[in-house]
């Protein structure tokens, strides 16, 4: 029987050419001076649905090392949020994984 989907292996040498390969991308949270920081783990949680524990670990470490991973995903996921965090008042970057 056929499998309808296609293969993703990641470790192949040309993978980004295969089928069914997607490219990952980290959203990044930079620290912004004029945000309260509640107001970035309430907007980490809104936006990525991470628990209340989670989003203030990413917010913690974007205010104390300057930038956090908040997720990894394929790009357009990431460009889609990265524009949601821009509309809430956050800095973003994507980056690739």
């Amino acid at each position: 029987m056929s499998n309808a989907f296609p293969s993703r292996r990641f470790d192949a040498p040309n993978a980004a050419s295969s089928p069914g390969f997607f490219r990952r991308y980290q959203l990044v949270l930079h620290r912004t001076a004029d945000a309260a920081l509640m107001a970035v783990v309430r907007t980490v949680r809104d936006l990525t649905r991470f628990a209340e524990a989670e989003a203030m670990a990413r917010m913690w470490d974007a205010y104390h090392r300057g930038t956090a991973v908040v997720l990894t995903t394929h790009y357009e996921r990431a460009e889609f949020l990265a524009e949601r965090f821009a509309e809430r008042g956050l800095k973003v970057t994507l980056e690739p994984a």
